[in-house]
């Protein structure tokens, strides 16, 4: 079900005619309101993400450790994963 919703949500945004980010900023600095920004870094960042959770092999699952002002993914196997979270 979620991969039905995340593919007709593609579809629909594909299909959208995108604003280039430097408008939005250009627009933002004029109003004042920088939620379309947000939500077009916040896109931009899931869909890198997705690209990466995508390269990892079969057996392996991806881990991503948030710092300040940075985000890092690996790909663990399978099984280090669910020890490393069990073991709380």
């Amino acid at each position: 079900m979620k991969g039905l919703m995340l593919l007709t949500l593609m579809m629909l945004t594909g299909c959208a005619s995108l604003t280039p980010l430097e408008q939005l900023e250009s627009e933002a600095m004029v109003s004042g309101d920088w939620s379309k920004v947000d939500r077009r870094e916040r896109s931009i960042e899931m869909r890198n993400l997705h690209r990466f959770v995508q390269q990892c092999p079969d057996g392996t699952a991806s881990y991503c450790k948030t710092g300040v002002g940075s985000k890092r993914c690996d790909c663990v196997k399978t099984g280090t994963s669910q020890k490393f979270f069990s073991q709380r």
